[in-house]
């Protein structure tokens, strides 16, 4: 496997051979002040003893993102401007972005709640950063949730919740994302 060497000086990457260094490939030219960093994440399991007492997934992801925000150290999600849901299949919302925006308190100019796919949440937090590294965002959250044991507990319960088809979520996961050095500012 190679091993590279950055050289911020004149932003540069070189592979590192056993002859010593190989070709050199061009970093993306990044302003000092806009550089994207991972500053806080947050995961939540629900596992009530009674599967009908768990948390939908919005509040799941609710609480998710504000321990993110607490591992960050710092205020950010009333700065949030950018937020991404990773597709929740188990439970079905007709605006899912919307909804947790309110129940947070803030109106980001990026909402999605995305496509199905094993490299969403890679994809998502590699787009919040290039928004970031552009000037398009400063804060942003990438997130998701799923209720599908619950959902099942649900659908199989006599007197299901008024909530259809699930009444809680099994775990939600959120990072927040904003650029360096107004990361801790």
């Amino acid at each position: 496997m190679a091993e590279w060497r950055s050289d911020p000086e004149t932003r540069t990457l070189e592979r590192m051979t056993r002859e010593g260094t190989g070709r050199s490939v061009a970093m993306a030219k990044l302003d000092a002040d806009r550089q994207p960093v991972i500053v806080g994440v947050g995961e939540i399991k629900d596992r009530p003893s009674d599967p009908m007492q768990g948390l939908e997934p919005v509040a799941l992801i609710e609480a998710a993102l504000r321990h993110a925000e607490a591992d960050a150290g710092a205020r950010l999600l009333h700065q949030l401007d950018a937020l991404d849901i990773v597709n929740v299949v188990s439970w079905r919302y007709a605006d899912l972005p919307g909804l947790l925006s309110q129940r947070l308190g803030v109106k980001p100019s990026w909402q999605r709640h995305g496509e199905i796919g094993g490299q969403t949440p890679v994809q998502f937090i590699h787009e919040a950063a290039q928004r970031i590294a552009r000037g398009e965002s400063a804060v942003a959250a990438v997130c998701g949730a799923e209720a599908s044991n619950t959902a099942t507990w649900s659908r199989r319960s006599p007197k299901p919740p008024l909530l259809r088809p699930t009444a809680g979520c099994r775990r939600a996961t959120a990072t927040i994302c904003t650029q360096w050095p107004a990361a801790m500012a």
